[in-house]
């Protein structure tokens, strides 16, 4: 196994994973979440993406104590194409819980996520607050609108749900990508795709009157748990992804879904704008709560400034310096010329010393680049500071409002 971290005594090490300790790993997860290992397992080692070189582990006393697993992307920010680094099921075996394992363990994660040349790491996590304190930031929220199904309006269409088939992916992908306003949007391959299909047979299509796709569905069902100490929860059809080009092809989800058989309870899970865009929001009688947080960790900050140049052609012919500050006391600072249409990233030591700087945390800046927050909002509230007028209206001009995308379900 490569080191990668410092050692904490003699015993523990830091580093990628080896092919042979995959097994391992799911025990871990599977303990640490409270998952049936029998069950897991075939679906486990049947991921396509599976790779111990996506893995990395905290091994104390040569047993796998943590783990995390790394999932290289790029997202779509207006016309800038960011690249990212999903960190997804960080566990710790319960023997090993409150020794600082998984802290560690994210903190050589995100060295590793910037060598592989990803500008910003994204996770999602129930409880943002552990991650706050160490440097991240939210960057967007996912809702949870539990609904029976007897209360989904029974629609009527023309168009036909189906299941969907490994053969759809492209179709689909052309609705995924064509999706306006939000600042986060995945980039899937035809592998992503493949394996986001195989693991959720579930998930249903949508055709027109002329046979082409025109929305899907993807989704599983939770199964219920047994709680001695509560009421038990019952199983639930679990909504991860809808997306529909009209309402004709939404009305037709919307209706197949009420009538579909099986669990009463619906769960939808996304991103609020992608609820609003379902018309469920004006019923009566649901319970609609944040589920987690999408959060985010500058891995890179003047490779993303880089990136997010792409967009900013219209500032005409100024200077400005960016001064990103990390938790940790950390500076980064990089220099943008723009001139005749075209913005130039300057190094830092290149930086003349009476350029205007804008400053701001990094905790503000991810928010900033995601489009969680615009610079209106960061100046408003005084995380991001500008020293005239003219800063001012650049900063509007290069962060202005966005709807978040949170990363889709293959992601993480």
């Amino acid at each position: 196994m490569t080191e990668l971290g410092d050692h904490t005594n003699d015993d523990v090490l830091i580093g990628l994973a080896e092919a042979t300790e995959l097994d391992s790993i799911l025990k871990v997860m599977c303990a640490a979440f409270r998952m049936e290992y029998t069950a897991a397992r075939p679906i486990y080692f049947s991921d396509p993406l599976l790779d111990a070189n996506d893995k990395m582990v905290v091994r104390c006393a040569d047993k796998i104590a943590s783990c995390v697993t790394l999932v290289s992307g790029e997202v779509k920010v207006d016309k800038a194409i960011v690249a990212t680094c999903g960190l997804a099921g960080v566990a710790t075996a319960p023997g090993y819980q409150r020794r600082g394992f998984a802290t560690q363990l994210i903190a050589s994660s995100l060295e590793e996520a910037g060598r592989r040349g990803a500008h910003i790491a994204l996770l999602t996590a129930s409880q943002p607050a552990y991650y706050e304190r160490r440097g991240w930031a939210v960057v967007g929220r996912n809702y949870l609108l539990q609904i029976d199904r007897s209360n989904l309006p029974l629609f009527n269409s023309k168009f036909r749900v189906r299941p969907m088939r490994l053969e759809d992916a492209d179709r689909v992908d052309v609705l995924f990508q064509g999706r306006a306003n939000y600042s986060l949007r995945c980039s899937r391959t035809a592998l992503h795709w493949s394996g986001l299909i195989s693991r959720l047979p579930q998930s249903v299509v949508v055709t027109d009157i002329f046979g082409d796709v025109a929305g899907y569905m993807l989704l599983q069902t939770k199964l219920g748990r047994v709680n001695l100490a509560r009421a038990a929860t019952p199983p639930a059809v679990h909504v991860l992804e809808t997306v529909a080009n009209c309402d004709e092809a939404r009305h037709a989800l919307v209706g197949w879904l009420a009538r579909r058989v099986g669990p009463d309870e619906v769960h939808f899970e996304m991103a609020e704008p992608l609820m609003r865009r379902i018309g469920l929001l004006g019923l009566h009688n649901i319970d609609l709560q944040v589920s987690g947080g999408c959060l985010g960790y500058i891995t890179n900050f003047p490779s993303m400034i880089a990136a997010l140049s792409q967009n900013w052609n219209s500032l005409g012919s100024r200077s400005i310096s960016l001064r990103c500050v990390f938790h940790d006391g950390r500076e980064n600072t990089v220099g943008i010329r723009a001139e005749r249409e075209k913005v130039l990233i300057v190094p830092q030591t290149s930086i003349p010393s009476d350029q205007p700087a804008v400053q701001a945390s990094a905790h503000t800046w991810a928010q900033l680049a995601t489009g969680y927050c615009s610079a209106t909002d960061a100046i408003a509230t005084g995380h991001l500071t500008v020293v005239n007028d003219e800063l001012r209206k650049d900063l509007i001009t290069m962060f202005p409002p966005r709807s978040p995308m949170l990363a889709p379900p293959d992601l993480f």
